[in-house]
């Protein structure tokens, strides 16, 4: 072909192999990243249907925290800069600080997940 372009034919680039794929490897790489190792799997056992996930995935504690201050930030935030009458509170903190409130909250909780996720 002109340009440099090989035929479809050629097998010196990558060929799929079904029975390769089927045995959890491809046809280049033997289940490999390229480092030459065997790439551990998360797949379960053909007798059981259950995956393991590891601890510092799974939702917990932090991940409550995160929704917890979501719903405040998109629901109680704004329900009080709605309903409360500006002469309870001024414009200024309704519409400045009320909002600065949850976002320096999330940029705490963000921190917080970073370092105890590392």
């Amino acid at each position: 072909m002109s340009n440099g372009q090989r035929a479809s034919d050629d097998s010196e680039g990558y060929v799929h192999d079904p029975e390769a794929f089927g045995e959890g490897r491809s046809a280049d790489d033997e289940g490999s990243d390229g480092s030459g190792e065997a790439v551990p799997r998360n797949d379960p056992s053909p007798g059981r249907s259950d995956l393991t996930v590891p601890e510092r995935e799974r939702f917990g504690l932090r991940g409550w925290v995160l929704v917890f201050v979501l719903l405040v930030a998109f629901l109680v935030v704004p329900a009080v800069i709605v309903f409360v009458p500006p002469a309870a509170l001024p414009f200024e903190v309704a519409f400045l600080i009320l909002p600065l409130i949850p976002a320096v909250v999330l940029g705490v909780i963000a921190v917080w997940s970073a370092l105890a996720g590392a």
